[in-house]
């Protein structure tokens, strides 16, 4: 009983932590994913506009005010696609 007073003594002063303290793990946002909408109207809009003037938002969910990346394809609207891929 002699050898376990002075833990007990440091535990209970607050010099030994009894258990070490985990950080609190960030919450993830979730994210809500809206595709092919068309950005262009009216009585002028071909049908070469309506297939190819489409975009697709991800944002989070809930969320208000939060920072946008906008990213427009360079090809003048003629060729690609609205994907990424990854050769590697």
């Amino acid at each position: 009983m002699r050898a376990a007073f002075p833990s007990f003594f440091l535990v209970a002063c607050g010099l030994v932590p009894l258990a070490s303290a985990q950080p609190a793990q960030p919450e993830v946002p979730r994210y809500r994913t809206e595709t092919n909408l068309l950005y262009r109207a009216g009585t002028e809009v071909t049908g070469y506009m309506r297939d190819r003037c489409r975009l697709d938002v991800y944002c989070p969910d809930g969320v208000r005010d939060f920072p946008t990346v906008v990213w427009f394809h360079g090809g003048g609207l003629t060729e690609g696609s609205r994907s990424i891929t990854c050769d590697g």
